[in-house]
């Protein structure tokens, strides 16, 4: 054999070893210890490594936990369930949250939203707003091209024949990835008790708003003035509405005019008169909004016709003798109308 090849071959072999060696002594001397229970919160988590929680993955999410005492509410896709197991494992007050869903701020379809020129590229929301705001008339309006439907990974959205994304409300893990990509800013996460809630993010003008879409809010403010709560006000020509108030909005969706509210409720409850105890005050007929909802002469007995009542309530809260009764939907007792 070559003496030269020889010991180049002993030299590579040799300087090898010593940094394998070397490798093992670090591996060793420099390990970072895990906790153990990192490896038991990976296995908790749902391995969606969906982002929600505001973390690369699961695995990061896991080592923020222990490391960094993060919250053990982020993991939107793993709910209540994750949270308990999570809880008892780290020996924490079992903590419950609200389940929340992605709610699409925008009415906009193919029949409705006018567009201000043909586009013919790349079919994705992203690359679409690049050009002057996208096709759509409406500078707030849904492009419609799915890239939200594109980055949820639990199927929970589909693009309708209308040209809008529709969120499945039982499959949504409010993971966040339709909020964080779509360019318009059109979703948020609220909570699934939310049944009204208004369906526009323009924040132009009334007369613009009309020209670019026939359902989007003009700003009149109707929808503030009916509802008596804080939690709703106008900023910048749009209702501004905190739905973590629980307020009454049947009567915002009522009034307003261009139908830019949304009720996902597919009956509401109606109010009857209990014959047997109505004084015959007048009060309910004062306040109900609805024409001709309510009849009875002062004195007299009223009656509420069911098919005209929208449920907004309001002549519960002024009836002297309380003889208004919730009946119908959302679990309330029925009672005979045939009195």
């Amino acid at each position: 054999m070559n003496p030269v090849f020889l010991y180049t071959l002993v030299s590579l072999g040799s300087i090898s070893f010593i940094l394998g060696a070397g490798l093992a002594f670090a591996s060793r001397r420099f390990a970072v210890e895990i906790d153990p229970r990192v490896e038991q919160l990976i296995e908790i988590l749902p391995g969606a490594n969906c982002g929600g929680c505001g973390y690369a993955g699961c695995a990061a999410y896991a080592g923020a936990i222990i490391g960094e005492d993060a919250s053990v509410t982020l993991c939107a896709p793993g709910g209540n369930q994750v949270i308990q197991e999570i809880s008892e494992l780290l020996g924490l007050e079992e903590v419950k949250t609200v389940r929340q869903i992605a709610y699409l701020h925008c009415a906009g379809s193919k029949d409705k939203a006018k567009d201000k020129y043909i586009y013919d590229g790349i079919e994705d929301c992203r690359v679409a707003v690049l050009l002057a705001g996208g096709p759509k008339a409406c500078n707030s309006g849904c492009l419609g091209f799915g890239s939200c439907v594109g980055v949820c990974k639990f199927d929970a959205l589909t693009m309708g024949e209308d040209g809008l994304p529709v969120v499945d409300r039982e499959k949504c893990t409010a993971c966040g990835a339709c909020v964080r990509t779509c360019p318009k800013h059109l979703f948020t996460l609220l909570q699934d008790t939310v049944s009204i809630y208004l369906a526009c993010s323009s924040h132009e003008k009334g007369k613009a708003v009309k020209e670019a879409c026939s359902v989007g809010c003009i700003g009149c403010s109707i929808c503030v003035k009916v509802t008596e709560s804080d939690e709703i006000e106008m900023k910048d020509s749009l209702p501004s509405i905190n739905y973590n108030a629980s307020m009454n909005l049947v009567l915002a969706h009522y009034k307003c005019p261009t139908n830019s509210y949304i009720d996902l409720a597919p009956k509401r409850p109606y109010m009857v008169i209990d014959k047997n105890n109505c004084k015959g005050h007048g009060k309910c007929g004062e306040v109900c909004p609805v024409k001709n909802c309510v009849t009875g002469e002062q004195g007299e007995i009223h009656s509420i016709d069911p098919k005209a009542c929208i449920g907004c309530g309001l002549c519960l809260e002024v009836c002297p003798p309380k003889a208004i009764r919730v009946i119908g939907a959302m679990g309330y007792v029925n009672m005979d109308q045939s009195d």
